[in-house]
């Protein structure tokens, strides 16, 4: 599966401690700074800044992340006026950090954020780049990645300081070391006005080094929004381009879209269901038209018809949420649909549903019959793709109360309190798989179990929580369970 990485970019690369706004008291903490002149930088103001440069600091000196005072300013704390004062006093204006990331990046993709939690006004933002280019910021420095100034505002989504980037001379198709261009990283967050981009000139058509365009990385998007397909077919975007591996956009659209309303936007607008192999059938199923559905059944259409990935019209109506409750499920259920028929990656449709599908489309499929406990290709249920899925304890508890077996293990040995526990929005759905029964002291075939799986995840803001229950059920002893 495809993912963009790129919006939490700076947030990982700028270790700064979160402390309290300037001018609340607190003094310099060693263990929270680097330098004082560090600690001036983001916290403080311009004449902390010239007193601590007049008592000799070193204006470039670097944290143990390679952060010079100047990065400091241009990231979450700072100030306009702190940047101005860093750049007079002769901080180096190009400067990179361990991750080869530059002042002029971190204020591209800086938070609007203070420390106590009120919001920067948006000059302010602003205010930083225009300051560094204005000093002579290199647009075509590049980080470890390739990524230049331009590449890290285009996938932080602020049109404003892609404009003024791009209006001071940045390359509008630089590529990254996987060939991608500012508008592919755009349209990663889905709902981005790509206008500024496109108005600038950005090829549409460019594709990366896998051969993907930036239609084909907006459907991978969390919240793709439809809009985003409007803009880039206006724009000239060639529905018909395939990848390296032969997809086409509305093909990465059907399989990684979080609704089907990306892919239904692109069938609207002209693309071919054919490279995909999908019927008319699969078609109105995965455009959410339940009318034609119900046209295509009554007229005889093969319910078992497979496309290229050897699913069928029941599975495509049960990858999606559906505003009918179910109701297209249930006609092909009533069709007679074959319930447990696999894709070539041995999902079944309950499968697919377990962690998409409202409860009603997931019941209707285990009411009728579908096999809760069908493993797919690497042994997993039902029940484990609703974990590792995020699905609420609601989802979960459907399919244990339809007879899913919580202990069963997947070829790697894990099961779905393991997968809970990695991926798990909240300790409710923990607390449901323990009261089922789960084993919290089973293992995967690494000898890794769930609190293991706790530790290491960063999924959930309740994870505390997630990790003290699992590791109160771990000491109280083994569940005996399905």
């Amino acid at each position: 599966m495809i993912r963009c990485s790129w919006v939490s970019r700076s947030a990982l690369i700028v270790a700064v401690p979160v402390m309290v706004a300037g001018g609340c008291g607190c003094g310099f903490d060693p263990s929270q700074w680097a330098t004082r002149l560090h600690w001036a930088a983001a916290e403080r103001g311009p004449a902390s800044i010239r007193s601590e440069v007049h008592a000799g600091a070193l204006i470039d000196a670097c944290d143990q992340n390679g952060n010079t005072p100047l990065m400091l300013a241009c990231g979450w704390h700072g100030s306009p006026a702190n940047v101005a004062e860093l750049l007079r006093l002769g901080a180096s204006v190009d400067a990179q950090n361990n991750q080869g990331v530059t002042a002029l990046m971190l204020a591209t993709t800086a938070e609007w954020r203070l420390a106590h939690g009120a919001f920067r006004p948006h000059e302010d933002v602003i205010a930083r780049v225009r300051l560094l280019v204005e000093a002579g910021a290199s647009l075509e420095v590049r980080d470890r990645t390739g990524a230049t100034a331009v590449m890290h505002a285009a996938s932080h989504g602020d049109p404003e300081r892609i404009a003024t980037l791009l209006r001071a001379g940045a390359d509008i198709e630089a590529r990254d070391h996987d060939g991608r261009t500012p508008i592919m990283l755009a349209a990663c967050l889905g709902d981005f006005d790509v206008g500024t981009l496109i108005g600038a000139g950005a090829d549409v058509n460019a594709q990366d080094r896998q051969g993907r365009t930036a239609l084909m990385w907006g459907s991978h998007a969390t919240f793709a929004d439809p809009r985003l397909v409007d803009e880039l077919v206006d724009a000239g975007a060639n529905l018909e381009i395939a990848d390296v591996e032969g997809w086409t956009a509305v093909m990465h659209a059907a399989r990684f879209a979080s609704t089907c309303h990306f892919a239904a936007r692109l069938l609207a607008a002209g693309a071919r269901p054919a490279a995909a192999g999908w019927t008319p059938l699969m078609t109105a199923a995965i455009s959410d038209d339940a009318a034609a559905v119900q046209r295509h059944i009554a007229a005889g259409a093969d319910l078992e018809a497979r496309d290229c990935w050897g699913r069928t019209a029941l599975m495509w109506a049960s990858r999606f949420v559906h505003l009918d409750g179910g109701a297209m499920i249930r006609d092909l259920i009533r069709a007679r649909a074959d319930l447990d028929a696999k894709d070539h990656d041995g999902e079944t449709a309950l499968m697919i549903a377990s962690g998409r599908a409202w409860l009603g489309e997931i019941d209707a499929l285990a009411a009728a019959g579908a096999d809760v406990n069908a493993v797919d290709n690497q042994g997993r249920t039902a029940l484990m793709h609703a974990a590792m899925r995020r699905a609420d304890e609601f989802r979960l508890g459907l399919l244990i109360q339809r007879g899913a077996l919580v202990n069963l293990a997947d070829h790697d040995g894990r099961t779905a309190l393991m997968y809970a526990a990695e991926s798990a929005d909240g300790s409710r759905t923990i607390k449901l798989l323990l009261e089922a029964g789960a084993d919290s002291r089973a293992q995967d075939h690494d000898g890794r179990d769930a609190l293991a799986y706790a530790e290491r995840s960063t999924n959930s803001i309740d994870q505390h929580w997630i990790i003290e229950t699992l590791r109160t059920a771990t000491s109280n002893g083994p569940s005996t369970g399905g």
